[in-house]
């Protein structure tokens, strides 16, 4: 079985639409409206604008609510979210905690928030911020993120699948995240290690790991992680054995040091596969063209060739969990839900075209047909069906 390269303006397509959400143009609102992180619902720069502006209407008139106060933070800071880290963004942010402290500094949202933007290097400080947070509320699933990373830093391992428990109990992740993340799990061969992204592909993989001990062979670095919090990459590889020498590789923040760091794993540790998450930003990936062969829902690093269609065909045809793509069993109350169905299962499409072009080759109709049905339902949910079926007629399918 020959290898098959990424059908590469296709993965373009998706990496676009999962980087800048649906741009679709959305009726602006006369009412404030909850803001949801943006790991849940992206909405576009002007629906922020105009929630910053209905939401400060309501911190002026009723300075003592604490859920105001707390969407407006959320409204501006995911205004002009591609500027985020700017210091105009910081101090605007800054700003809103400030006020919070002196209107409703006992409350949860104002001890969350502040621990949120105290620095890593402050860890006691920050932290101080987040358990007093968590005791004013623990039913509030945005501080068990934090949690299970401190426990994590800490290597208070047992104290992580608790907070992972407890996340799996709140229900803030939406049943097709965790059905994503599984199968993301299943594309990476056993012992390797995983590059993920953000929230999404991180968090749900390591609760799968941890509360359920489905796939905890597979080492997760979260790019964003790695890059801010002291230690973190050193502690995940002295978990796996493997010694680093980090004199030898660039700095973590530099754009080359993804790259470094996978061909020096590679070439030290050979038996460690090396993957990335499709959902790693293609900014990440542009050095490494000709080494990352798709294996279902991630590249697998190899320098030269690599038998990914079977691997593509062993993951999809024998352990994927895909009735989820078909059967919507869950209702609304998830708020995920839109971002999983429009965003994330886009991903499939790759793989599983890949693998209904190499059935048509075989004269397998019924599969290669099958796979192109299921291909379509995942185009429609993310109301991409136009583009699927343009793909799908590209490749005579």
């Amino acid at each position: 079985m020959k290898p098959v390269k990424v059908i590469s303006v296709m993965l373009v397509m998706i990496s676009s639409y999962l980087a800048c959400g649906d741009n679709a143009k959305e009726a602006l609102s006369d009412k404030a409206e909850t803001v949801y992180s943006v790991k849940y619902v992206w909405k576009s720069n002007e629906w922020y604008k105009n929630q910053i502006n209905l939401w400060k209407e309501k911190v002026d008139a009723h300075p003592k609510d604490a859920q105001a106060w707390y969407n407006y933070y959320k409204a501006n800071r995911y205004h002009r979210f591609e500027d985020l880290k700017s210091d105009e963004i910081q101090v605007l942010l800054m700003d809103i905690i400030n006020r919070m402290e002196n209107e409703i500094p006992e409350s949860f949202e104002y001890n969350y928030l502040r621990g949120v933007h105290t620095p890593n290097k402050e860890q006691e400080k920050r932290m101080q911020y987040l358990i007093k947070a968590y005791d004013i509320d623990p039913s509030r699933p945005e501080i068990l993120y934090l949690m299970v990373d401190y426990y994590d830093m800490k290597k208070d391992l047992p104290k992580r699948k608790t907070f992972y428990e407890k996340l799996y109990n709140s229900k803030d992740l939406a049943p097709g995240l965790l059905e994503y993340n599984y199968n993301v799990l299943m594309s990476v061969e056993k012992n390797g290690i995983l590059i993920t992204n953000g929230d999404n592909d991180t968090y749900p993989a390591l609760l799968l790991q941890d509360v359920f001990d489905i796939r905890d062979d597979v080492t997760i670095i979260n790019i964003s992680l790695m890059q801010h919090l002291d230690g973190y990459l050193e502690s995940r590889m002295e978990r796996k054995n493997i010694d680093v020498d980090f004199e030898r590789l660039p700095d973590k923040k530099d754009g080359h040091f993804l790259y470094e760091f996978a061909g020096y794993i590679i070439e030290n540790e050979p038996e460690i596969p090396f993957y990335f998450a499709l959902t790693v930003y293609q900014d990440f990936l542009k050095q490494m063209d000709g080494k990352l062969h798709i294996t279902g829902l991630a590249y697998k690093f190899k320098p030269g060739e690599c038998d990914n269609l079977a691997l593509i065909k062993k993951n999809i045809e024998r352990l994927f969990r895909l009735d989820y793509l078909t059967y919507n069993w869950y209702d609304d109350h998830f708020v995920a839900k839109k971002i999983t169905q429009s965003g994330l299962n886009m991903n499939y499409v790759v793989p599983m075209l890949m693998l209904a072009e190499h059935y048509k080759r075989s004269e397998d109709v019924t599969k290669s047909n099958r796979l192109n049905r299921l291909v379509l339902t995942v185009g429609k949910n993310a109301d991409r069906v136009e583009q699927v079926e343009h793909y799908i007629a590209e490749k005579g399918l």
